[in-house]
């Protein structure tokens, strides 16, 4: 009898070992998709634009953990933009921050698959200050 559970706990374990790597092949080859369609879109063209600040956010960074430690003596901020055209877009600031009002340089990113990429010129903005 103790011959049929050593073959019947072995095979087992051989299914339990065969359906895993099934599913980490899997993983392994979505992940490799997705970096290959990341990958795939071109910059079509990088312009600049000036966005309102409506509003701004401190974010509490006691309630999230961080995998470097302590989050003590960091501040960040979450912004609210308001883009010529209407458009709202979110950024998280950084130190110094705009005050709600303040016009603010962006530079914009245009991909060949419609999105774009939007982050604060901070050089233009420390040198000219607020437009």
């Amino acid at each position: 009898m103790s011959n049929f559970w050593d073959n019947w706990a072995t095979a087992y374990r051989n299914w339990r070992a065969i359906i895993g790597a099934i599913v980490l092949l899997g993983v392994f080859i979505w992940a490799l998709m997705l970096k290959q369609e990341f990958l795939s879109r071109k910059l079509l063209s990088i312009r600049h634009e000036e966005a309102v600040v409506k509003r701004v956010v401190k974010l509490d960074l006691n309630k999230v953990p961080s995998r470097f430690g302590s989050s003590e003596g960091v501040t960040l901020y979450k912004g609210v933009l308001e883009l010529p055209d209407g458009t709202e877009l979110k950024l998280t600031l950084v130190p110094p921050i705009p005050k709600v009002g303040d016009r603010v340089p962006l530079i914009v990113e245009h991909y060949d698959d419609g999105s774009r990429f939007y982050t604060i010129d901070r050089e233009k903005w420390q040198i000219e200050g607020s437009l």
